[in-house]
């Protein structure tokens, strides 16, 4: 029926009535390259699925009692996110907590070891600077298992949220600047209703 299979040979020198003659043994093994196969392909499928959010996907391997960490993968958005390519990171080369600010490192580290005597996952906001040498808001989510090595393995997302940090960081600024005012400010619904008025302005009905 002209499929394709694959075989397996093994072969070895015998002793055969006084002379030496080879013997051959040959095994199918169609089944096991067609599901290495469609794991190839399921592999690719995943990459492709990982490439294409909004984000990075990373995996990284712990050393020194999760002091230090090696990344293993990082999806391909992470030169969208952080200005390098994935190999740039992966290896020795460029440490990824070189790219976290400075201020947030400690913060980063702690929370990460913390879920990990917990067997918890764990989310975190921080600052991070690209090689642009742009700062950015990234939020990660991730969670740490043990390999058959019982090496401490953290799997996880970052995706950027400077946007949102920054909505939020003027909105405190506006709301500290009316609490703050010496002028009276109210704020009332489309009915006339009022929802809220600052302190300078309690004061002033007040006397």
């Amino acid at each position: 029926d002209h499929t394709i299979g694959y075989v397996e040979i093994e072969s070895r020198s015998i002793s055969y009535k006084g002379e030496i003659v080879r013997i051959a043994a040959l095994r199918d093994v169609s089944e096991r390259f067609q599901l290495q196969d469609e794991i190839k392909r399921n592999k690719e499928k995943l990459n492709r699925l990982l490439d294409n959010l909004p984000g990075v996907a990373f995996n990284c391997i712990s050393h020194e009692n999760a002091e230090k960490w090696r990344l293993n993968f990082l999806s391909e958005g992470c030169y969208a996110l952080f200005g390098y390519k994935p190999e740039e990171l992966i290896g020795d080369s460029i440490s990824f907590s070189s790219i976290v600010h400075p201020d947030d490192r400690n913060f980063v580290r702690q929370t990460i070891q913390n879920a990990i005597k917990q067997k918890q996952s764990y989310e975190l906001e921080y600052r991070i600077t690209s090689k642009e040498n742009q700062q950015k808001w990234v939020w990660e989510r991730g969670k740490a298992f043990y390999n058959n090595n019982n090496k401490i393995l953290l799997e996880g997302f970052i995706s950027e949220i400077t946007r949102r940090k920054t909505l939020e960081q003027t909105n405190e600024m506006l709301s500290k600047a009316v609490e703050s005012s010496s002028a009276s400010i109210l704020i009332t619904d489309i009915n006339g209703n009022i929802e809220y008025v600052n302190p300078f302005f309690e004061t002033k009905q007040a006397t």
